[in-house]
């Protein structure tokens, strides 16, 4: 009985031994497994195009870069790649793309990425993301810092004239557009009509809903810029108590081409009809 024990235990700790080997190699093989995966997914990743041409370089100062604000609260991240000069790191959607700008004859910033996939482009007040492959746009109305100063600008630039020739005090905000900030300067110096594009407006909208309050002083706003969805310009309606009266134009109108009525009791319409003049 004892010899029979003493070799059932010698069995065990030999196939333990044996087993030893074996899952080491099939540790090494895991090991090699996980390695090659790390390896595959470091080749798929997209190459950086380091043989871009002086006009191409030129193109890249031109790049904003940051975070820009888009449409249905989506964002587009651009950044400059270290060390290599001329590309750029988009990232949307939680997926990130190597962008290498193009030279254009229209004015236009155009970033490609380098397989010819994606396509932003940046005109002076918006940007947008194509994928020209399948011919359709991604997302639209892609607003950066310095896009969005200009084309407030543009939005606010009838306020500018007309407030002095009709004899009322012309609030600037400056530089900062946050919601908290706008309720504040709206309901301290009592604004009753103002002027900016819609994403200010959805900003205060947001924070309004957010924190609660109002702005009752608040009588008109007048949007400015791209045309304006007419969800949003129920929304702010309803959220703002004001009349909302959009105007529409490019900057080869100077650039004003349509306005909607101040008045009357029929809800705004997204593009109003064209000024005299026009």
């Amino acid at each position: 009985m004892s010899r029979t024990l003493t070799a059932a235990t010698a069995l065990a700790v030999f196939a333990a031994l044996a087993a030893v080997p074996a899952l080491a190699q099939a540790r090494t093989t895991a090991k090699k497994t996980v390695a090659k995966k790390a390896s595959s997914r470091k080749a798929a990743e997209p190459e950086t195009n380091d043989n871009l041409s002086p006009g191409q370089l030129a193109e890249a100062g031109r790049v904003f870069t940051g975070v820009a604000q888009c449409e249905l609260r989506q964002k587009v991240d651009i950044e400059k790649i270290p060390g290599h000069e001329g590309n750029f790191k988009l990232t949307f959607d939680r997926r990130s793309y190597v962008m290498v700008p193009e030279e254009t004859t229209t004015g236009a910033v155009r970033l490609v990425d380098v397989n010819g996939t994606m396509v932003w482009i940046q005109i002076p007040m918006k940007s947008m993301l194509m994928n020209a492959k399948e011919h359709h746009r991604l997302v639209d109305e892609c607003e950066e810092s310095a896009q969005l100063a200009a084309e407030q600008g543009a939005a606010a630039a009838p306020a500018a004239v007309a407030a002095p020739a009709v004899g009322a005090k012309l609030v600037l905000p400056g530089r900062h557009t946050d919601g908290a900030w706008l309720a504040s300067l709206i309901r301290a110096e009592e604004v009753t009509i103002a002027c900016g594009v819609q994403t200010v407006w959805q900003r205060l909208a947001d924070h309004l809903e957010a924190e609660g309050g109002d702005v009752p002083t608040l009588e008109r706003v007048i949007i400015g810029g791209s045309n304006c969805p007419d969800s949003l310009m129920r929304r702010l309606e309803d959220r703002l108590q004001a009349r909302v009266q959009t105007t529409w134009g490019m900057t080869e109108l100077s650039p004003v081409g349509t306005v909607a009525p101040p008045r009357g009791n029929a809800r705004s319409v997204a593009s109003g009809r064209p000024p005299i003049g026009v």
